[in-house]
């Protein structure tokens, strides 16, 4: 992010006349003017505001705060009532799911219609750029389908994936990333973040407050349409947080997840492997490592020994690994990490940071291990990676080691939590080990 101001807003405000029937806009206007039969209704009164270039601006507040007026008005669907604003560079928006594309044509149709619409040279789109865009969007056989066929998330798939390979300079976002899955999100912020990087701009409007938190660089907070605070996000989110207080209830998220690793299962133990291998959660599509040592299968139990993807808060999931090594490995390490929905690293640790020792592993020799984990993360989704390795002395980090094989993307994980039955355990962003000192 740089200093130069690329959107810029003074005293923005825009009005609409209210009528209780149509038959008194009528009246009103075949008077010319000698008869009022509307109400004004401010929608946004004198906002102003500055964003940098590569800069993320949050926009939060509750429904009918002025939020979407706003995002309308900077992409000139609306048209002020007051004040002014200046724009540099393109400006892409993504507000309502669908708007733009043609329902008869097919997803690679619109994205040729709507790069021309925008005005790009008729040879912008070339094979290179839409074969990343159908890539991103990763909705298989349906790009060469009639978009009318898409539900709402491949819309937004399209859309998001289409502009974000237009190169914006401006990219305008109304809560259309919580549409899709958990994939598709951590994707987005991911891209999202590698474009600030290259000095893209952000304005983004979400009730997500912890995607608001951790994409934003700066927030303003909206009520009944005006600005009544514009600094830090956790300052934003605080007032904005206490302000609704009384009419939500939620959890904070905790980072502090209790690991304990199980027996070592021995490897003439037939039952316990066949069991991993046949219900294993690694699809080996997001993979990589330096091999010597590979995850084979992987398996997620409850208490109970159901295979699951779905945990109560605080409550135990096990997690299985059939590992093969490819040669001697003297000091196997083995670790599990988890993502929130922003692509954020939430947890994380491995057996050297347990300060467990595993077994060494002769080349072509497999073995079964399991680590448990109490789940005290914020109810909500999440993706896992599993991953092996083994220790790098020529790394600093004395946590760190070489990794073997990697798998990412593992989920999504549903932590569950029943808030009208349950007192919230903890409150915050760490679920940290507290005493009462007498």
């Amino acid at each position: 992010m740089n200093d130069e101001i690329v959107v810029k807003v003074q005293g923005l405000g825009k009005k609409f006349k209210l009528y209780n029937s149509p038959q008194d806009r009528l009246r009103e206007w075949l008077s010319f003017g000698g008869v009022v039969k509307h109400s004004d209704f401010w929608a946004i009164k004198d906002i102003s505001l500055e964003v940098k270039r590569g800069e993320c601006l949050g926009i939060i507040g509750e429904n009918g705060a002025g939020k979407s007026t706003l995002l309308k008005i900077l992409t000139g669907a609306l048209w002020p009532t007051t004040g002014s604003m200046k724009m540099k560079g393109r400006v892409l928006s993504l507000l309502e799911l669908g708007t733009g594309f043609n329902v008869e044509l097919t997803g690679k149709q619109n994205v040729f219609n709507s790069a021309s619409l925008l005005g790009f040279p008729e040879d912008y789109i070339n094979a290179e750029r839409m074969s990343l865009i159908e890539e991103f969007a990763d909705i298989g056989e349906f790009f060469d389908r009639p978009v009318r066929t898409y539900s709402s998330g491949m819309h937004v798939r399209l859309a998001f994936s289409m502009f974000m390979f237009m190169e914006p300079e401006i990219f305008i976002i109304d809560e259309a990333l919580s549409v899709g899955d958990i994939f598709f999100s951590q994707k987005c912020f991911t891209r999202i973040r590698e474009q600030m990087d290259n000095g893209v701009t952000f304005i983004f409007v979400s009730h997500d407050l912890n995607a608001v938190q951790n994409l934003s660089s700066r927030v303003i907070l909206l009520n009944n349409g005006e600005c009544i605070f514009q600094g830090k996000p956790e300052q934003a989110i605080e007032r904005y947080s206490t302000k609704s207080s009384s009419n939500t209830s939620s959890a904070s998220s905790a980072t502090r997840l209790e690991t304990e690793p199980t027996s070592v299962i021995k490897n003439d133990d037939q039952i316990a492997r066949v069991a991993i291998e046949s219900n294993s959660v690694l699809d080996g599509k997001h993979r990589h490592g330096h091999g010597g040592m590979e995850i084979v299968a992987a398996r997620i139990v409850d208490s109970s020994n159901s295979d699951t993807l779905a945990v109560p808060l605080m409550e135990d999931l096990y997690f299985y690994f059939l590992i093969k090594a490819k040669k001697e490995i003297q000091n196997p390490l083995l670790g599990i990490s988890f993502f929130d929905r922003m692509n954020n690293l939430v947890f994380g640790k491995n057996t050297l940071q347990l300060g467990i020792s595993l077994p060494k592993l002769e080349a072509g020799e497999e073995i079964v291990h399991g680590i448990k984990v109490k789940m005290s993360l914020q109810p909500g989704q999440y993706t896992a990676s599993f991953h092996c390795g083994e220790p790098d002395s020529s790394n600093i980090n004395p946590n760190a080691g070489k990794v073997c094989d990697w798998h990412d993307s593992i989920g999504p994980i549903n932590v569950t939590f029943d808030y009208s039955a349950n007192r919230v355990p903890f409150n915050g962003i760490a679920d940290l080990s507290m005493t009462i000192i007498e």
